[in-house]
């Protein structure tokens, strides 16, 4: 297709929930010309041809090594004076049966006066003029960020976030904070500290500093997760003294764990600097520690869909109360704790986690051309300066100040410091690269083992320069993620070469799509 031509029509599939009835309808526009359905449940149902700019897309990631983040444009939809038919046809999710609705002069007028759309999905695809129905291929999914509203008379602007935005949302529900019931005893101190925060969480294995919630038959009471229950508790410390376990009735230098609500019980005096070594949190007992177990359980409490996830170094995420982690946080977190870890809400809406590529063997092929203009040099190209040296930051806990002279040389070196750190360096980097600097990475990693082989793989990675180019695909590049891998021939920069995605930009008004690339 030389010249970039286009010959695709970009199809608009839009929710809105219509106030009068109570019922979701799905309206079905396009870029013009209309496209008719061939196939499919309607064969002969035809697209309103209004869209004027589809969603303008960006993903994009500095490097393989870190997550994808998305900017949404939004959607503009012409509202002029309609000449075609008064009576057109929308979808009723539920049901999936067609409904009639009669269209006034300005045919879009509707969505601004009898629908609520925030919150909604909206869905884009790709499909050769007069295709049929079952080729289209999705290359967007996105949620609307507020009702339309009306710009010019003639024209409807829609906000449209992408689904990532969705995992933005709070880990804990807005029920899972402190109330004056959780805490024990006459502690009006402690009832005004917590009351309002959210719970702490632990998650996966970690140390982690216990919540104060007051006394009970004279015996002091902490959580560690909230009223989550946990898999166990290993040790308990003060200043780094070990207490003694005991089944019940805790005295001095005991405590006893209530493992279903995160509950420990001190006996004697309040101590002074209180850690535990928690593991797991275990919804059903189930214990749940790898990043990839706990990557499935933070999106399964929030209710959104994950792909499965192949990585089990054993992680630890602790948050204190007030800290209300978000899903996208912990993602982050996880994401960070491996050689090229990153995370993608992909076109199908579902989360993915793992290391890029994270699509395995080429899944397209794109020809100067052909199919694709000549790469080009992105803007980033170069941009990624080697690194010399990284350090692996792993093994977090909240360190003791004033450690006691009855803690072991172990604890004492475990709760001198928040990291353990593993050091990896590039002499030949450095020699050739008088600017390279150390890159410092904190993760979640809670095993030596997994410090050390994930420092190996970082180095391997950050030591290398990555050249990016830009591609001008044709075809939309439908179905394509980051992460994904094609193969690119033809042109000087990338010739006959693996490339990994690292980017996609989608121009609503020009119709064009750019892929930004890296030569594996």
């Amino acid at each position: 297709m030389p010249g970039g031509c286009e010959v695709i029509t970009r199809l608009l599939d839009l929710d809105a929930y219509h106030l009068p009835t109570g019922r979701l309808h799905r309206w079905r526009l396009c870029t013009p010309p209309t496209y008719q359905l061939r196939g499919g449940p309607w064969p002969g149902l035809c697209y309103l041809p209004l869209v004027v700019q589809p969603p303008e897309v960006t993903v994009s990631v500095a490097s393989p090594s870190a997550p994808a983040r998305l900017s949404v444009g939004g959607v503009v939809l012409a509202n002029h004076l309609w000449g075609g038919p008064r009576q057109w046809w929308v979808e009723d999710v539920a049901t999936g049966a067609l409904v009639e609705v009669a269209l006034p002069g300005r045919p879009l007028t509707p969505l601004l006066t009898e629908y609520a759309v925030a919150g909604r999905r909206v869905v884009e695809r790709l499909i050769e003029v007069g295709g049929a129905y079952s080729s289209a291929q999705s290359v967007f999914s996105g949620v609307v960020a507020a009702d339309p509203k009306q710009s010019k008379i003639y024209q409807i602007d829609i906000e449209v976030m992408g689904q990532e935005e969705l995992c933005n949302i709070a880990l804990q529900s807005d029920l899972d904070v402190y109330k004056n019931e959780d805490i024990f005893g006459e502690h009006e101190d402690v009832r005004e500290s917590l009351k309002g925060k959210s719970r702490e969480v632990a998650l996966g294995e970690c140390v982690v500093e216990p919540t104060y919630r007051g006394t009970r038959d004279g015996r002091h009471v902490y959580s560690v997760n909230g009223v989550r229950r946990v898999h166990a508790v290993e040790w308990v410390s003060n200043r780094g003294s070990r207490y003694t376990r005991v089944a019940a009735d805790p005295g001095i230098g005991e405590w006893t764990a209530d493992l279903a609500s995160s509950l420990l019980t001190l006996g004697g005096a309040k101590p002074e600097s209180l850690r535990a070594k928690v593991v797991g949190d275990a919804p059903g007992g189930e214990y749940l520690a790898t990043l990839g177990q706990v990557a499935g359980l933070v999106l399964g409490r929030a209710g959104l869909p994950g792909l499965p996830c192949d990585l089990h170094q054993v992680v630890g995420l602790a948050y204190a109360p007030g800290d209300a982690p978000t899903v996208a946080t912990v993602l982050d977190s996880l994401a960070a704790s491996v050689a090229r870890g990153g995370w993608y809400v992909t076109h199908a809406g579902s989360v993915w986690l793992g290391r890029l590529p994270g699509f395995g063997p080429a899944v397209a092929t794109y020809r100067a051309g052909v199919n694709c203009s000549p790469a080009v040099p992105s803007l980033s190209a170069g941009g990624n300066a080697p690194a010399r040296a990284v350090a692996l930051q792993w093994g977090a806990v909240p360190e003791v100040d004033d450690l006691a002279d009855a803690a072991t040389a172990q604890d004492q070196a475990l709760l001198a410091t928040t990291w353990r750190t593993v050091r990896r360096a590039a002499v030949d980097v450095a020699a050739a690269y008088p600017l390279a600097r150390e890159v410092t990475v904190e993760t979640a990693l809670q095993r030596a083992t997994d410090a050390e082989a994930e420092a190996t793989a970082l180095l391997t990675d950050r030591s290398v320069v990555r050249r990016t180019c830009s591609l001008d695909v044709y075809d939309g590049a439908p179905g394509l993620d980051v992460g994904a891998v094609i193969h690119v021939t033809g042109g000087a920069l990338v010739p006959g070469r693996t490339c990994v995605v690292l980017g996609r930009e989608s121009r609503g008004r020009l119709r064009r799509t750019s892929l930004i690339v890296s030569p594996l």
